[in-house]
């Protein structure tokens, strides 16, 4: 499973969104669960940036250069900031589940 997290968590007992503790409690039945984040708080933001950025660009004839130049260079920086900031996923983009029954 994989949910997408954009928001920042407010505490670590949140249940109300797919959040780590959230699709824990979602899947509460099953014998083990880890959820592993997609990156840390700092990829979070570049990927967010990317995907804000990259939606609202004009003009759109312009928009194939954005995503060849500007993307890829925010995704490396994210990627490099990331390795330098160490754990910290308060605002990681996406978290991946791994259960078994």
């Amino acid at each position: 499973m994989s949910a997408p997290s954009v928001f920042l968590r407010d505490n670590d007992k949140e249940y109300w969104r797919f959040l780590p503790e959230g699709l824990r409690h979602l899947l509460r039945e099953f014998e083990t669960v880890e959820v592993i984040p997609e990156g840390n708080s700092l990829t979070g933001f570049f990927r967010t940036c990317n995907v804000y950025l990259q939606a609202f660009f004009r003009p759109r004839i312009l928009a194939s250069l954005w995503q060849w130049t500007i993307v890829p260079f925010l995704n490396v920086a994210g990627f490099v900031l990331e390795e330098l900031a160490g754990h910290n996923d308060d605002f990681a983009a996406n978290y991946s589940v791994w259960a078994r029954k």
